[in-house]
């Protein structure tokens, strides 16, 4: 559901929406990053960010939407990251 631009579940009452990054016709923006997992461990960063231009040292895309569906609270080591020309959605559902 997460591509049709909304997310739902069981304990929510209304459509959580989800703003992801467009492309700009050369380059891809964000996407969408679903990551469904029982618990989270280690560490790193989930990416889902728009195109960045090193020359003009800016983004030229919209961020995109991560998803992150999970029985556990995600640990401070495992950082988000919707960085865009605007920004994208985080959303995290515990189940």
């Amino acid at each position: 559901n997460a591509i049709n631009g909304y997310a739902f579940g069981g304990s929510l009452t209304v459509p959580l929406p989800l703003r992801g990054g467009a492309g700009n016709g050369t380059q891809p923006g964000g996407g969408v990053v679903v990551v469904s997992a029982r618990k989270m461990v280690g560490f790193g960063t989930v990416y889902a960010t728009g195109y960045y231009n090193s020359s003009a040292m800016a983004y030229q895309t919209g961020g995109g939407v991560i998803l992150l569906v999970s029985q556990f609270v995600r640990p401070s080591s495992v950082a988000l990251d919707v960085t865009g020309h605007e920004a994208g959605t985080i959303k995290e559902l515990l189940v």
